[in-house]
């Protein structure tokens, strides 16, 4: 058995430090301006007049989209890109008309 070997791997194991965060995770400061950019974009949005149509179909479909108490920025973003990207579902024509 090899003992220096171990020895190298044991030292380089101490020198690396692990990532607190898995490799890939977006850091919380850029979810954090992901969302502001996303929210800037809804306010865009609501200033101008289809765009302010659309989010009123948007509510009217799937209710508001609200902060929850507790939430994380990167749940709460993740349900505003859900509630921006849906199908807005229409009502299915009459057979009868």
């Amino acid at each position: 058995m090899d003992r220096s070997r171990k020895t190298n791997r044991e030292s380089t194991e101490i020198a690396l430090p692990r990532p607190s965060e898995p490799a890939g995770a977006p850091t919380t400061d850029l979810v954090e301006q992901k969302l502001g950019q996303l929210q800037a974009f809804v306010e865009q949005l609501r200033r101008t007049p289809a765009g302010s149509e659309m989010l009123a179909e948007r509510v009217q479909a799937f209710g508001e989209c609200k902060r929850a108490e507790g939430e994380t920025a990167n749940q709460f973003h993740a349900k505003l890109r859900r509630w921006l990207d849906r199908d807005i579902p229409h009502a299915k024509p009459s057979r009868y008309l």
